[in-house]
């Protein structure tokens, strides 16, 4: 209930409209309304309380409606404004429940007219002036958004009569409320400023000088996303959190997901005009301990997924950190439309059943809070099936383009060199010509901003970079140990990371539960008893301080310093247990999607040990695959064999023997992914790594334009099955043709549509290839939609996109493997029309190429077939793509 305006739903879920309270237990809202409705029906206000009719007039289009519980402070009343007198409509279905500028008094009748902002189907509010408030019940709105014929207003006097006839006299003043707690929020601001300033660099040390933390003002680069706009470009994340008031933010692990939070917060606290309101910056893996601890107890919800968990929460932080602020302080900022909640890390709730929990929790708490802005950030890989947020916006963190990275680079060197110019100039030359170098699995990595700082690190004292990921990791954390001040007594340093592996896999798979956090007694009580120590407690509360590898969370927490970390060190601690013993936890651990990265890791370090290891390693997996019945194990070794593979590409490591035709085995079953129905128990975002994992190995379905099976016939005319691939444009590439942007990475993936090509560049492919050509506008609407354009989308007017029909609205995150949507194809057998990439065509307007069909990025409105948009010829964005098109197949 806000300002005595409530919401009413009958029977629940529908009947949505308004009412306004006139007493403690009354509520007055329009017949129509509840014309259902009888004498002793329940009725829902706000969703929780219930109510009674009273009595209703049809005549005059109002009801009376006792209510069950407290319902709030009553609206003051005053006659009639003047006509022409600006007004205000609380419109019930409006996304926000604010209150918006609507209408008017017009001076025929009193009647009232509508603003193009009135909420579609609105019914059942009122019409109230900044300086009082008086009610004018209206009848529904049609679709048009204009009012039906019987929407004459009801004036004042009509509204008391109603209600002396059943008793109630309007007040004329509400009762005063009382006056709100005035509370001292610097403490809180004291800790947001220490906690969000600086970027830190904890324990990591350059040559003898401390590196500890940098100001978040010198060092932080903005990250990209794309925008949701027509003109589909690369624009800064803060852009898509100020168009979106509930925003997911998918993003790999050390994307800068936390940093970014942390950079947003950080900007509430400058003293800048124009920021108001307050950040709320909240960890979920600790919101969701937090919830297990207390469930069922005191005066905690009952409900897991009841909304007031967060201001529960909120109250034990404030607790905990000293800020002096209660419950009731926090309820107040959920309720005012200048707070913004920053969720960090839905990955991290401890299962994918927390997951699945936290979810709703923040589904329940948009609902009950809408005038608040809500940010949760996530790892891809968890985000999918019941994991996902209904009603948010979803976008990805890309890449870190050449320009951010040389950013990045000269910003750090200048830190490093204490400003000054010319020594930071030379430094920032050598580390670049060293990334240069580097294997490209090696500067890939330099694409992800926490990657790219450890390098920048490693370089500066080791004077190399490594050529595999893993070896990086461990350059990085036995560094980190080697910094540690020297005291009788303290562990070396291959035995101090042999002792955080074991608390890293000891955290991941904490009773069926994946943490990133733990009780600083509890991880000395496992250190102690596993390594047999007296001052385990002692070396944790040493460590955080000199090495960095570990950290507080809290007072009473510690974690790693990164995620990545104990994941390394998990596979690190894996790799070290005897073949038998490894096997049986792999397989153990295989299907639980929070130790994937582990597991690929795990390979690596298996490399750096032994080859021989390695080889039975992957023996034993592949056979392990070959073992499963299901598709969906099956689907699961081959993509995590492929990751692997992938990652000791630098390393030119190859199956082998019986091995290598074994998983070839298994990568040829596990192609029914991309038949219809062929894998229905797996999340798309398995799928496409799957798919992006059998391309690996060579992809049967990939063909060249001079191949059988190549094309397929659409009227008179012959499409390509697919956008052109990675595949089919590395034969141009390799024969002279312009490479186009991010040519090593787009390799890497030869399944995947090529990206990043201009409309010359896709000309120039089709000129090399000879007699063929791209589609015009036309033609190709008419080879996704029909001909007469009798199709909404390419497979038909149902179902609405969703996850089996296209890759679209962020539910890849990328683009994924050509036909992985089989079930979305053209009855002809196009694939890819809708979703995925873009497609240039030859069409132009007003200096633009048209393009069609929409992106992986794109919400569903731009799959249809009514939608296309006109691009700047010379573009070249990971969204765009082209499909070639010929008059006849020699």
């Amino acid at each position: 209930m806000r300002n005595g305006v409530v919401t009413i739903e009958f029977p629940k879920g529908r009947h949505r409209g308004n009412g306004v309270v006139i007493g403690p237990r009354m509520v007055i809202t329009c017949a129509h309304v509840v014309k259902e409705a009888r004498k002793g029906t329940k009725i829902w206000i706000d969703g929780e309380t219930a109510a009674t009719i009273r009595g209703a007039d049809a005549r005059a289009d109002l009801a009376l409606l006792d209510t069950d519980n407290e319902a709030g402070a009553p609206l003051p009343w005053r006659e009639a404004g003047s006509i022409g007198e600006k007004v205000t409509y609380i419109g019930s279905s409006h996304p926000d429940g604010r209150i918006v500028p609507a209408s008017e008094v017009c001076p025929a009748s009193k009647t009232l007219t509508l603003a193009a902002n009135f909420p579609e189907g609105a019914s059942g509010g009122g019409v109230f002036r900044d300086h009082g408030a008086q009610i004018y019940c209206i009848g529904v709105l049609d679709e048009h958004q204009h009012m039906t014929t019987s929407s004459t207003a009801i004036g004042i006097g009509k509204v008391r009569d109603f209600c002396r006839s059943l008793g109630v006299e309007l007040p004329d003043k509400p009762a005063a409320p009382p006056p709100p707690r005035k509370y001292d929020i610097e403490p809180y601001w004291e800790w947001l400023r220490g906690h969000t300033q600086q970027i830190d660099f904890r324990g990591l040390k350059a040559g003898t000088k401390k590196v500890q933390a940098y100001p978040m003002d010198d060092l932080f680069i903005p990250l990209m996303t794309y925008s949701g706009g027509e003109m589909r470009k690369a624009v800064p994340l803060e852009e898509a959190l100020r168009r979106n008031r509930m925003l997911v933010i998918q993003g790999d692990a050390g994307s800068g997901k936390t940093t970014f939070l942390r950079y947003e917060a950080w900007q509430y606290c400058r003293p800048e005009p124009g920021r108001r309101g307050i950040p709320l910056l909240v960890s979920i893996a600790r919101l969701d301990t937090f919830i297990q601890a207390h469930a069922g107890k005191g005066d905690y919800p009952t409900e897991a997924d009841s909304p007031a968990w967060i201001s529960h929460y909120l109250m034990a932080q404030s607790t905990e950190r000293k800020w002096g602020l209660e419950r009731a302080f926090f309820e107040t900022r959920l309720t005012d439309a200048e707070t913004v909640v920053l969720l960090d890390g839905l990955d991290e709730a401890t299962s994918e059943q927390r997951r699945e929990q936290m979810a709703r929790l923040f589904e329940q708490a948009r609902t009950t809070y809408k005038r608040c802005r809500w940010v949760v950030t996530t790892r891809p890989a968890a985000y999918e099936g019941k994991g996902t947020l209904d009603g948010f916006t979803v976008t990805a963190i890309l890449d870190l383009e050449q320009p951010q990275i040389e950013g990045f680079l000269k910003r750090w060197s200048l830190c490093l060199k204490d400003n000054h110019e010319s020594a930071a100039e030379e430094h920032c030359r050598d580390l670049r010509g060293a990334l240069d170098r580097s294997p490209w699995e090696i500067r890939k990595m330099a694409r992800n901003p926490l990657m790219l700082s450890a390098l920048a690190v490693v370089h500066y004292n080791e004077s190399r970079l490594p050529d595999q990921r893993a070896e990086l990791y461990e350059c990085i954390l036995k560094w980190l140990a080697r910094s540690r001040e020297e005291k009788p007594g303290r562990p070396r340093d291959a035995e101090l990371l042999d002792r955080y592996g074991y608390l890293a896999v000891s955290m991941q798979d904490a009773k069926g539960k994946y943490l990133t956090r733990l009780p600083r007694a509890e991880a000395a009580q496992l250190l102690a008893r596993q390594y047999k120590l007296t001052s385990a407690a002692e070396m944790l509360a040493e460590d955080e301080i000199d090495s960095g590898i570990i950290t507080s969370e809290g007072t009473k927490e510690i974690k790693f310093y990164h995620r990545s970390f104990q994941e390394y060190l998990a596979a690190r601690y894996l790799a070290e247990l005897e073949a038998a013993d490894r096997k049986a936890e792999v397989e153990r651990l295989i299907a639980r999607p929070e130790w994937r990265e582990t597991l690929v890791l795990l390979a690596g370090c298996l490399h750096g040990r032994s080859e021989k290891w390695l080889n039975g390693f992957f023996r034993d997996l592949v056979a392990y695959g070959l073992g499963r019945k299901k598709l969906e194990g099956r689907a699961r070794v081959v993509g995590l064999v492929g990751s692997m593979l992938t990652d000791l590409a630098a390393v030119e490591y190859a199956l082998e023997g019986e091995t290598e035709s074994q998983y070839g085995e298994l990568r040829t079953d596990v192609m029914r992914i991309f038949e219809p129905d062929g894998a229905p128990e797996l999340g798309v975002k398995t799928r496409a790594a799957v798919a992006d994992a059998l391309a690996q190995g060579g992809d049967p379905r990939l063909k060249l334009p001079r191949d059988p099976g190549y094309w397929v016939k659409v009227g008179k005319l012959w499409f390509g099955r697919f956008p052109v691939t990675v595949h089919e444009y590395a034969r141009y590439v390799e024969s002279g043709g312009k490479k186009p942007g991010e040519w090593l990475e787009q390799m890497q993936t030869p399944s995947r549509p090529v990206v990043r090509v201009s409309w010359h560049d896709a000309n120039g492919y089709c000129n090399w290839v000879g007699a063929v050509r791209l589609p015009t506008d036309a033609e190709w609407a008419a080879a996704a939609y029909g001909s007469k354009g009798g199709r909404e989308f390419p497979w038909g007017d149902r179902p609405e996109p969703n996850d089996e029909v296209a890759n679209f609205g962020g539910n890849v995150a990328r683009p994924s493997s050509v036909g992985l949507f089989p079930e979305g194809a053209t009855p002809e057998g196009l694939m890819d029309m809708a979703g995925n990439v873009w497609e240039w065509t030859s069409t132009e307007h007003s200096g633009g190429k048209s393009v069609r069909g929409g992106s992986f990025g794109d919400s569903a409105y731009w799959l249809r077939a009514a939608y296309r948009y006109w691009n700047v010829p010379g573009l070249r964005y990971v969204i765009l793509g082209f499909r070639l098109v010929r008059e006849s197949v020699p």
